[in-house]
């Protein structure tokens, strides 16, 4: 390595000089020392002399692509997320997701790369479909697959989701294989829950009318079929029409499980809307197993159903609840019949045989929150039958009985209290003028209180049927009853984050397209978060992304020599360690391992 270096020497009137020469350093062979070696004496030079040179020398070892410009030259353009941009197409080809298009011959490279871009933008930025060639254009997916901007036009993208519907049932397997060979999870339990997603328009046959989950009874919906792994990977979906009941889908499904992805043992978690002898006869049929909750008003009259622990366990509880802080594991210490499996959860085998078992399940923290919200209830309605009083009182004509009884039968009703109030109506008369006057009525009403004690009873419970095998103890069973949360929190995500409704489309199979790459997001979310996890880093999905988001890459121009380019920024330690936990090291030169 050469560089310069100053001399100092004496003339001959004894003062200091300096001259400057040129240095290489080498090691001798024999001592193995370092050693230097003038190359050339350049003499005296003067400080800007000295400067230049350095420059020089600085430029000649940068190599051939040094640029030389004015700090007034550099200009800056846009900036973009790439980040998050790298992210998902890293773990969009981990999946190996573009395969399933790929082996199709007949599609060209502009589809399987839309379909891609389509699910990049749900996991980004949900936009309606139309509206994603708009939104490409000012992103940094173009440079990093390299897809021109108008390649990725309505047209397009409108045809390229017809093709994921006809591909659907291929992505359903590939994900099903992947799962396996990715070693993530394996179908041991299979969550299955529906939900129901909205429309702007009822032109599509499938879009009904039906019981909405989202308190939208004005619009018309679809229903989603949704069976995620115990770690909520996403394997298999099935869009229903919208007026279809819940339990009227558990056949088709075991039937699809089944045959389409050739799982032989598996066991089915459900909530209790799945739930009738029919279905779970069916799955008993196909030799699979189940773990499904029951009603409280079948679980509260089996034999061992025991009334009297939970009556002495609500007193305490009650008593416990209204201290400023609470210890409900020392409560359920006084009954160590409950067997503890977490805070929110304590259990108790109430009957068990060689086919079935049923395990009641306590929790103390609900149990304080449904008697709190009940009370609520019933004051809430009192205060209605009390100002409903007081509005038939200031009739100024007679008010039909009939009419008013169905008022009060339409309300309670809608409360979910019909059995819960005797109600009759009291005629009154009311003197208008001297030859005038009305009937009117009034409220009274009683709390049902052989139906408030039955309700009481099962505050806080709720109850797990089951077929599995002995060799599963009750702690295995309740556990993995409450993994349903992941199918729960797929559809949270599908809905919060994904935004995968309302829909605007019009044919069958773009819908069902849509809904395949909603699903896709998810999948691209949950494996983040799963990685994450693994790696010790306990964050969601979206603190993940506003964390890397900050770095952005930025549209550079140097004037004086015409060069456009996108510099990348430099990455902090934080930020290499959480792209290093879902697997990407030096991905695209970004960084060093």
């Amino acid at each position: 390595m050469a560089f310069l270096r100053e001399m100092r020497r004496k003339d001959r009137d004894g003062k200091f000089y300096s001259y400057w020469v040129v240095v290489k350093t080498y090691r001798e062979k024999r001592t193995k020392k370092v050693k230097h070696k003038i190359l050339q004496s350049l003499g005296r030079l003067s400080g800007k002399e000295v400067r230049d040179l350095r420059l020089l020398w600085q430029m000649k070892e940068l190599g051939e692509d040094v640029i030389v410009t004015k700090w007034e030259k550099i200009k800056v353009g846009d900036s973009y997320d790439f980040l998050t941009m790298l992210v998902c197409d890293y773990l969009y080809k981990m999946w190996e997701l573009d395969k399933v298009l790929k082996n199709d011959k007949s599609l060209t490279e502009q589809v399987w790369k839309i379909a891609e871009i389509l699910v990049i933008n749900r996991v980004i930025f949900p936009n309606s479909d139309y509206k994603v060639s708009s939104w490409y254009k000012t992103t940094f997916l173009d440079k990093l697959l390299k897809v021109k901007a108008s390649v990725v036009n309505p047209s397009r993208i409108y045809r390229t989701l017809d093709t994921i519907y006809e591909k659907t049932l291929q992505i359903q397997q590939h994900l099903a294989d992947r799962i396996i060979s990715l070693g993530f999870d394996d179908f041991s339990l299979v969550l299955y829950d529906i939900t129901s997603s909205y429309f702007e328009n009822n032109r599509c046959p499938i879009v009904k009318f039906g019981l909405s989950r989202e308190k939208r009874k004005d619009k018309p919906q679809v229903l989603l079929a949704l069976c995620v792994t115990k770690e909520g990977f996403p394997f298999y979906w099935e869009v229903l029409p919208g007026d279809i009941h819940d339990s009227t889908t558990v056949k088709g499904t075991i039937s699809d499980v089944k045959e389409k992805f050739n799982i032989e043992k598996v066991c089915l978690v459900m909530d209790k809307g799945m739930v009738n002898e029919m279905n779970l006869k069916e799955i008993e049929r196909s030799g699979f197993y189940y773990i499904v909750t029951i009603g409280s008003n079948i679980f509260r009259n089996l034999s061992s159903f025991p009334g009297d622990i939970l009556s002495d366990i609500s007193k305490e509880i009650e008593k416990e609840g209204k201290k400023e802080f609470p210890d409900y594991q020392n409560v359920m210490k006084k009954f160590p019949c409950f067997s503890f499996h977490s805070k929110r959860a304590y259990f108790y085998l109430l009957e068990g045989n060689e086919n079935y078992r049923y395990i009641l399940c306590f929790n103390p923290e609900k149990f304080i929150e449904e008697r709190k919200q009940r009370e609520e209830k019933i004051s809430s309605i009192e205060r209605y039958f009390t100002q409903y009083n007081k509005e038939l009182l200031k009739a100024r004509k007679t008010r039909n009985k009939k009419t008013i009884e169905y008022q009060l039968y339409s309300y309670l009703k809608k409360r979910q209290s019909l059995n819960l109030f005797t109600i009759h109506l009291v005629p009154h008369r009311i003197k208008k003028n001297k030859t005038s006057i009305i009937t009117t009525y009034q409220i009274r009403y009683k709390i049902n209180l052989k139906k408030l004690n039955l309700l009481k009873m099962t505050d806080g419970t709720y109850c797990i049927k089951t077929n599995l095998p002995q060799q599963h103890n009750e702690y295995f069973i309740v556990s993995s009853y409450r993994q349903r949360r992941k199918v729960e929190s797929s559809f949270h995500y599908l809905k919060g984050f994904v935004e995968i409704r309302p829909f605007y489309h019009q044919k069958e199979e773009r819908i069902k397209g849509h809904i395949t790459v909603c699903i896709l997001a998810y999948l691209i979310q949950i494996t983040t978060e799963y990685l994450l996890k693994k790696a010790g880093i306990n964050i969601s999905f979206q603190e993940f992304i506003s964390k890397i988001q900050q770095k952005r890459a930025v549209d550079l121009e140097i004037e004086n020599i015409r060069k456009k380019d996108v510099k990348l920024p430099v990455l902090s330690q934080n930020i290499k360690k959480l792209l290093s936990a879902i697997g990407i090291n030096n991905e695209n030169g970004l960084f060093e391992k």
